[in-house]
């Protein structure tokens, strides 16, 4: 085999390597459109829990909640809305990790992955929270501001304006339905219809709505003693909450779609101009 030979089956061989990159990637994108990720094994078998929930079928609540309106959360009600999210999520969290499925993200994937690979200290991919409600449901965990992540999400795809409230480590969402606000707390199953205000002015109510949700004494009132001491409490959106995570979701989101359909338009372009060169020869 010649030289010229060998160099011409090099670049076929790396055209057809990113050309099968490029649609496999886009595959892995596509078939996360439509494919759910499975249940975590560690929490597979629990039906029970919480205060005596049970745990429904993952695709018959999203399936039910896609079907949910603004106008029609007045009928099913604030609290109905909150205990489907309880129900879903049970209140668990794998050990220093929390890995995405290839299809979910291929990106956030190989980066989780390397960092495992080369155990780094200080994680910045592998024990990140989802923000994408039906995935936090299709999980089936989370503690407190995963399941809160997930209700805001939710009720930003329906247009709802919420706000993410952070009580001395515990974190909760607080909306306004009918000229009303409530905070919903889905990791304890439990609502409150009043405001920030309300509550710092008389935290009792608190720990009333935490005791009549099946919470013990000593748990209701230390919930109550957070938001009365308003020390470390924060009030506001996702993207302030979680900025760096806010803006790394955006990117990896745009570059899982972005990068292979730059690369085929690169291949495409590259192999027309390479067609007309040789037309003029």
């Amino acid at each position: 085999m010649t030289l010229q030979q060998t160099t011409f089956t090099i670049k076929k061989a790396i055209k057809f390597f990113f050309l099968s990159l490029a649609i496999l990637l886009l595959g892995l994108n596509i078939y996360g459109l439509i494919q759910p990720i499975p249940t975590y094994k560690a929490i597979k078998n629990i039906s029970l829990h919480k205060q005596n929930l049970i745990r429904g079928p993952k695709s018959r609540t999203i399936q039910l909640l896609r079907s949910v309106s603004l106008e029609s959360i007045e009928k099913i009600g604030v609290y109905k809305l909150n205990e489907a999210f309880a129900r879903s999520i049970i209140h668990y969290w794998p050990e220093k990790r929390n890995y995405f499925y290839i299809y979910e993200n291929w990106l956030i994937y190989f980066l989780q992955k390397i960092e495992s690979r080369f155990r780094i200290e200080k994680t910045y991919f592998t024990n990140i929270e989802r923000f994408d409600w039906e995935r936090v449901i299709q999980s089936g965990y989370g503690y407190c501001s995963q399941v809160t992540l997930a209700l805001y999400d939710f009720l930003k795809e329906k247009g709802q304006k919420s706000d993410i409230i952070a009580v001395n480590g515990h974190v909760l969402l607080g909306t306004s339905f009918f000229e009303d606000y409530y905070l919903m707390d889905a990791d304890f199953n439990v609502v409150i219809k009043a405001s920030v205000e309300e509550i710092y002015n008389n935290p009792k109510i608190v720990e009333e709505a935490y005791r009549n949700a099946g919470q013990d004494i000593g748990k209701a009132k230390t919930i109550s003693d957070m938001f009365a001491s308003q020390e470390d409490n924060w009030i506001g959106s996702r993207d302030d909450y979680y900025p760096m995570l806010s803006n790394f979701y955006l990117i990896a989101n745009f570059l899982k779609w972005a990068l292979p359909m730059l690369l085929l338009s690169f291949m495409f372009l590259r192999n027309s101009l390479l067609k007309k060169r040789t037309s003029y020869v």
